[in-house]
């Protein structure tokens, strides 16, 4: 596209939290996030009607893939095999400690 705008009416924020933020301020407002950021108060998930159900975003229909909204966490390295501090990040994120951490906040289980 040209690096242009889709339309002049949107507001283009770079993190989760912005989003939120902007949708919790803004009535009427829609956003995509993550659904750790989802309080069911006062910003709700969308359920979607996939024409044999009206599905509700959760952690356990997004892993059925009953939740057809969803996308994985890609994590991507420059140059082959991660040193240092990456790859102790990804190291981290890859833990079965961190995984619970993050089923806890909602934002899923990594793959096995």
């Amino acid at each position: 596209m040209n690096k242009e705008d889709f339309t002049t009416k949107q507001l283009e924020k770079n993190s989760n939290g912005a989003v939120r933020q902007t949708v919790f301020q803004t009535p009427g407002a829609i956003g995509y996030v993550g659904l750790g950021y989802v309080d069911g108060g006062a910003v709700k998930a969308v359920p979607v009607n996939t024409g044999s159900a009206t599905v509700d975003a959760s952690v356990a229909t997004v892993l059925s893939g009953e939740y057809p909204i969803a996308r994985g966490l890609n994590m991507f390295t420059v140059g082959g095999q991660p040193e240092g501090l990456a790859a102790a990040y990804l190291s981290f994120i890859m833990s079965l400690t961190d995984r619970h951490w993050l089923l806890k906040k909602d934002l899923f289980r990594l793959p096995e």
